[in-house]
């Protein structure tokens, strides 16, 4: 159903009526978005054992106890799983009307919908993760980020060693992203705003990202799928993750790398020292470079990635990294294998040239020691380089539902398990009566049963 991303608009109309179809669905999306912010609003004020939240001038909806599966949660965890599967049905009613349309007045719409949503999660009360106080905490020590001092913060800041202990965690970001905030948050003068600071900042980087797209030539379609993704400014935005800065240092790399292939290195250099992981993220970048070149480039960025790091953060960053992937210890490590192999498959067929997978990109956050919900923007470049960037967006916020710690997800994902199986046993079944009806028939050539071309590549959802 979706095509790859090249590809132009075929008709158009003008005025009020190619505007107000596009205009109801998306103040329906926004609508859906603010009774999520809602959701998740009354659950932290409601939850009878907020442990560590009290206090903090951002709630935090606590995952670390049995809360999470009580029955009060599970009511949520359902109501928040038919907002999310009605944002994405959504999504993909916006796409199929935006595909159509040659006109910019119709993309009128998108810009005040991006608009409002942005607003709406810069005034969000609630945090699903409490990162964002240990953003600050990390910015009020600087260097010795990656080593913190045993004694706690004074202040209206003690309320960080509440939620983080005394000494903080050593940071498993990057240098860069440590700089980044100490020159950020240093002049701001109290923790609520240094706590909004950081959502303005990541809602210019998500606009930043929206603009290398468009000059990565993605569709306008698509592009309006990332910018009214509920999923991304929630946990962008509203939750302030850093994610997205190196994601859009990275799809700056995809603008660049045809052209620029020693600055795209560059910026995908750059993303690793906000995230070591975003070494590999990034790597679908260079398959838009020559066959020749792409294996040296590909050496380049992981040898500069790695020696940046260790240049810059030294011995104490490495062992910060060391703690963080042993603090998080994996659930299921037998399924975290298979997503890393799944992931690391797709990344070497795609850069050899081959084809890329459909539905690989969500594989992507298996590269890092545990998947949170944020990470499943990780596998944003391999959609856009795989051409498959309007189904992965579509996806996004129930995927990254899916991924969430602080709701009862485990009959939405034994859902999706029974879906999942109910397609394979029924595509199986399809396959074998299909091979069954061109063994028997004697009337005719057998049927082509694939067809090769691009159209026969780029039509599916996933």
């Amino acid at each position: 159903m979706f095509s790859a991303e090249q590809g132009t608009s075929r008709t158009g109309s003008g005025g009020t009526a190619e505007t107000k179809p596009t205009t109801l669905l998306v103040a329906a999306l926004v609508g859906l978005y603010a009774a999520q912010l809602v959701l998740i609003a009354l659950s932290a004020y409601t939850d009878p054992h907020p442990g560590g939240s009290r206090g903090l001038p951002l709630l935090v909806l606590d995952d670390r106890d049995d809360s999470v599966f009580s029955t009060k949660r599970m009511v949520e965890s359902l109501a928040l799983l038919l907002i999310v599967c009605l944002e994405s049905t959504l999504l993909y009613l916006i796409w199929r009307r935006l595909r159509d349309v040659t006109r910019r007045i119709a993309y009128v719409p998108v810009a005040v919908g991006t608009t409002v949503m942005l607003a709406l999660s810069l005034c969000a009360p609630v945090l699903l993760s409490a990162d964002p106080y240990l953003y600050v905490g990390y910015s009020l020590i600087g260097s010795l980020a990656y080593s913190p001092p045993a004694a706690p913060f004074g202040g209206e800041y003690a309320v960080i060693n509440k939620w983080w202990g005394t000494p903080l965690l050593p940071a498993p970001y990057g240098p860069l992203f440590i700089g980044y905030l100490h020159a950020l948050l240093s002049a701001v003068p109290s923790l609520t705003l240094k706590l909004e600071a950081l959502r303005i900042a990541n809602s210019f980087w998500f606009l930043l990202a929206l603009w290398f797209l468009r000059q990565a030539r993605t569709a306008s379609a698509s592009l309006s799928l990332i910018a009214l993704n509920p999923a991304i400014a929630y946990l962008f935005v509203a939750n302030a993750h850093n994610d997205i800065i190196g994601i859009t240092l990275i799809l700056g790399a995809l603008a660049l790398a045809v052209r620029y292939p020693v600055a795209s290195v560059a910026m995908m250099v750059a993303a690793t020292l906000i995230k070591a992981p975003l070494a590999i993220i990034g790597l679908p970048v260079l398959s838009r470079l020559r066959a020749e070149r792409r294996a040296g480039y590909v050496a380049a960025t992981l040898f500069c990635a790695a020696a940046t790091s260790l240049l810059a953060g030294g011995g104490p960053y490495v062992r910060a990294l060391r703690i963080d992937a042993s603090a998080h210890l994996i659930t299921a490590p037998e399924l975290h294998v298979a997503l890393i192999a799944v992931a690391v498959v797709a990344l070497t067929i795609g850069l050899m040239g081959k084809r890329w997978a459909q539905t690989a990109s969500f594989a992507m956050p298996a590269f890092a020691a545990r998947m949170f919900s944020w990470y499943s923007l990780w596998g944003l470049p391999y959609a856009a380089v795989a051409g498959r960037l309007a189904a992965f967006a579509i996806l996004l916020p129930i995927v990254a539902y899916l991924m969430e710690s602080c709701f009862d997800t485990r009959v939405a994902k034994l859902s999706v398990a029974l879906v999942l199986l109910g397609l394979a046993l029924t595509t199986l079944a399809r396959r074998r009566t299909g091979a069954s009806r061109v063994q028997f028939s004697s009337a005719g050539p057998p049927p082509r049963l694939l067809e090769a071309g691009p159209s026969a590549k780029g039509s599916s959802i996933v």
